[in-house]
Order: structure tokens, then C-alpha cells, then sequence
């Protein structure tokens, strides 16, 4: 088995779902391109061989029973959908990638001790819809149904019309799965650290934190050719001043901070 080969021959078929001609590619939800795609990965997983099933929202699963342990799970994966215009490795290289190391183990070993399953979230990114994460928070029992029930995409179209017209419906059960043992997601960097230092492959142990603010700059319009400067207040200046002051102090603390 040509692992690369196979792999790029996997990609460049998904990527047609969705695929742009200027390049990129955009998948949202339940739109007609993350339906084929989904579609196409069902038959995919059951042409190699694995058990295949959906869950209600739409997260799919494609297992290869253990032989010893079948009863504990190690769970790899990425998301199907995408954000607008986005890379085609985005999300799509996790599931791709889970599902040529898969089959290559079978190939070359066997069958393993644990299940391996290769899960494909519905949803991460939220360019669709005003809500991220549905698909890992469905599998986790985290998403309510109050979240989604009344907001729309840009297009006017509610998220529970496009969920059902797609086959899909709200979470039935509140039951979380206690089989997963361990969860490996092989992701591309959206940095250039690793490009930087010529590496190929970096181990994440840690992730970036956010807190985001809303900051109200109040200032003067006036005369551009009467106002002496020192009777100026031009907003811009006080915000070009900030931001300098910020990425300044940020350089000053250096690596990790991003």
C-alpha cells in the first residue's frame, strides 16, 4: 500500500465536494456539498470494511472491532465541514489521514486489540450558522436544543429546517459513551513554526486560551483646517497608539504567547 498516494487520491475526491475554482474549498453544514461529502465518506468507511453508522445529528462513525479489547475504543477524527473559502486539509486531513492509518494497519497487522473508530464531527467551525462545535458537543451530550432551535444562516434558513432536510434530527439520548480511551486528532498547523524549523511533525500539549473585549474609543471630529493639534482628540490616534503599545508588549513577553 501506497500510503501517500492513496491518501492524495482520498483528498482529491472530497475535496470536489466543495471545492472552488479560484482554490479552497467551502462545506458548510447540512448544505448540499457537506451532504455529499458525508455521503461519500459513508460508502468509503463500509468499502474498507468498517462499521458504519450516523448519530442524530449527523456525527459519522466508522469502526474496526478489537479483537481483545472490542469494548474499548480509541477514537480518531477531525471535523467534515469547513470555513468559507478554507483549505482543503483543514479538518478533512484528520479523517482522511485516521482512515489510510486504518486501513494500512489492517493491511499490514491485522486486526487490533482495541477498536479503532474514525469519527466524522458534523460541525466545528460555525461559518454557517451562529453556533460552533455541534458536532463534538452532540457527541458529548453539551448542546442544547435551545441553542439552535431558532437561529438562521445567512440566507434566512433556520438550522432545524436545514438539519432535517439533510436526514438529521436533535440528539435522542443523553447517554455518553464510556467505551473512549483515548482521542488522537492529526491536524495540519495553521501556523509556520513548524515550517519555520523545518520539522514535519509537532505533538500538541497545550492550546491557546482567548478572552475577547469590547472597547468603546470615544473622540472629536473637527475642522481639519482650523484645529491647531493640541486641540485635537482623533480617535484613530488613540487607537493606533494602543495597538502599537499592545503588539510592542507582546514581543517584549515573547514565544509561547501568540
Amino acid at each position: 500500500m501506497d500510503i501517500r498516494s492513496t491518501f492524495e487520491t482520498l483528498d482529491k475526491k472530497f475535496t470536489s465536494f466543495g471545492g472552488l475554482e479560484q482554490g479552497g474549498i467551502t462545506r458548510l453544514l447540512y448544505s448540499p456539498e457537506w451532504i455529499a461529502a458525508v455521503r461519500e465518506l459513508e460508502a468509503t468507511f463500509k468499502e474498507e470494511g468498517l462499521e458504519v453508522s450516523f448519530d442524530d445529528v449527523g456525527n459519522l462513525s466508522g469502526r474496526l472491532v478489537g479483537s481483545k479489547h472490542p469494548e474499548e475504543t480509541i477514537l480518531t477524527g477531525s471535523h467534515i465541514d469547513t470555513v468559507v473559502e478554507g483549505g482543503h486539509l483543514d479538518g478533512q486531513f484528520g479523517i482522511l489521514s485516521a482512515l489510510v492509518a486504518v486501513k494500512y494497519l489492517k493491511e499490514k497487522h491485522g486486526q487490533p486489540l482495541r477498536t479503532i473508530e474514525v469519527l466524522s464531527l458534523a460541525e466545528e467551525e460555525g461559518s454557517r450558522f451562529p453556533y460552533t462545535f455541534w458536532g463534538s458537543k452532540n457527541f458529548f451530550n453539551l448542546a442544547k436544543k435551545s441553542d439552535v432551535e431558532t437561529i438562521e444562516d445567512a440566507d434566512g434558513i433556520k438550522f432545524e429546517d436545514a438539519m432535517h432536510e439533510s436526514g438529521f434530527d436533535y440528539r435522542k439520548t443523553d447517554h455518553v459513551r464510556d467505551d473512549i480511551k483515548a482521542f488522537v486528532e492529526v491536524h495540519i498547523e495553521q501556523g509556520k513554526v513548524l515550517e519555520a524549523e523545518n520539522k514535519a511533525i509537532g505533538v500538541v500539549t497545550g492550546i491557546v486560551g482567548q478572552k475577547r473585549y469590547t472597547i468603546n474609543l470615544k473622540g472629536e471630529a473637527n475642522h481639519a483646517g482650523t484645529t491647531p493639534m493640541s486641540l485635537r482628540r482623533d480617535t484613530v490616534v488613540a487607537y493606533s497608539e494602543i495597538v502599537t503599545d499592545l503588539t510592542k508588549r507582546a514581543r517584549e513577553i515573547g514565544e509561547p504567547l501568540v
